[in-house]
């Protein structure tokens, strides 16, 4: 007499019959897609190339990588207070304390700032009807190209034209890190006519001043513009901004190294970024400029010491341009003024190097010069 089976519990039934279907995988879950996707990391020559490392996820996975951990960690060895020399710690202190120049702004900070406030009374001041005006064009936009056609271009730049490139891809420049990045598109940059530049020049130091495979492209770009529209990302402005501001810096240090290289370590900036987001209306000024590198291994790696730098974004000041007609004046005056000092440090690097290539002889080099072009007789030699 066969026995009946006993009955088993709705759940263990579930159970059991995912455990007897033959050939059943399960299916990887889109979470485990994203995060193998996460983990893949940059080429070892990438990590090799950069100036300075940053501590990311990426960096300390290539870390763990190259590292071999012992099996048992050792212990850190604790420096009592009585192993501390006083003398060595007093003449420590007297001398400064540790070296923390990387870390401070560009000489010229004050000076830029300066200009940037200054007002400028040849421009006409914006109407308190033109003030409403900005404020509901930029509320009517609804993404980045209205926001560069009716705001920047329509509203900032009519009090002062100046020569100027509109998202054009930097496609002829030398890599950062040696290795393949994303080819960078400023919404807005000004430089140099390609015109107004020694060809022997531009051959020289084609793969850092001159941007664009396009030779009629501006060169020696030194103010960098990014602009998002009303859902853009905040943090991927601000990187973008970086990212051209660098490019732009970095050829402005290689014309001057090739000029005169003892005048690279002067700490100040030639180089202005700006960024725009039409939601809180923040108009911001950054400036780049380059330190000395102290990795050793980055130096190893550079071909000239021109290389042996890296590159510093300081903010410089902000307006807020919605908050009345006298600040958002003081806006334009600013983007006025920071494209004006912009074009005399270009004009002034410019002038110096078609002539030393005309007279192959090391050319009067102003180094950290910030007076005007008009001052040198040079006003309008470089548009």
């Amino acid at each position: 007499m066969s026995s009946k089976p006993a009955e088993v519990p709705r759940y263990e039934k579930r159970e059991l019959e995912v455990e007897e279907t033959p050939g059943l995988t399960a299916l990887p879950t889109p979470k485990r897609q994203k995060l193998k996707h996460q983990q893949q990391n940059f080429p070892p020559s990438f990590w090799d190339n950069l100036s300075q490392l940053w501590l990311t996820t990426r960096s300390l996975r290539e870390f763990d990588r190259r590292t071999v951990w012992p099996s048992t960690p050792k212990q850190p060895h604790l420096t009592g207070a009585a192993q501390i020399d006083s003398n060595q710690l007093v003449q420590f202190a007297q001398e400064g304390g540790p070296d923390l120049r990387d870390l401070r702004a560009p000489q010229n900070f004050d000076e830029i700032v300066a200009r940037l406030e200054r007002p400028i009374p040849s421009s006409p001041a914006f109407t308190a009807q033109e003030f409403t005006d900005y404020l509901v064009v930029n509320k009517s936009c609804i993404n980045e190209a209205e926001v560069m056609n009716n705001v920047i271009s329509g509203i900032f730049a009519v009090r002062k034209p100046l020569p100027h490139g509109l998202t054009s891809q930097f496609n002829n420049l030398e890599s950062l890190t040696g290795c393949e990045l994303v080819e960078p598109m400023p919404d807005w940059h000004d430089g140099i006519s390609p015109s107004s530049l020694a060809v022997t020049v531009r051959n020289r130091l084609e793969n850092f001043i001159v941007p664009s495979t396009n030779p009629s492209r501006l060169c020696v770009p030194n103010f960098l513009f990014e602009v998002k529209g009303p859902d853009g990302s905040i943090t991927i402005l601000l990187r973008q901004a970086m990212f051209a501001g660098v490019l732009g810096a970095r050829g402005v240090h290689e014309l001057r190294h090739w000029l005169d290289p003892h005048t690279l370590d002067d700490n100040k900036a030639y180089t202005i970024a700006a960024t725009y987001e039409p939601v809180q209306r923040n108009l911001i000024f950054y400036a780049i400029h380059p330190t000395r590198s102290n990795n050793t291994a980055h130096q190893a790696l550079s071909s000239t010491p021109a290389r042996y730098y890296t590159y510093r974004m300081t903010k410089l000041k902000a307006w807020m341009l919605d908050s009345d007609v006298d600040t958002f004046n003081k806006g334009m005056w600013a983007f006025q003024n920071a494209r004006q000092w912009a074009k005399e440090q270009r004009d002034l690097l410019c002038a110096a190097a078609n002539l030393k290539a005309e007279s192959k002889e090391p050319a009067f080099m102003a180094s950290g010069s910030q007076g005007s072009s008009d001052e040198l007789g040079m006003d309008g030699a470089c548009g």
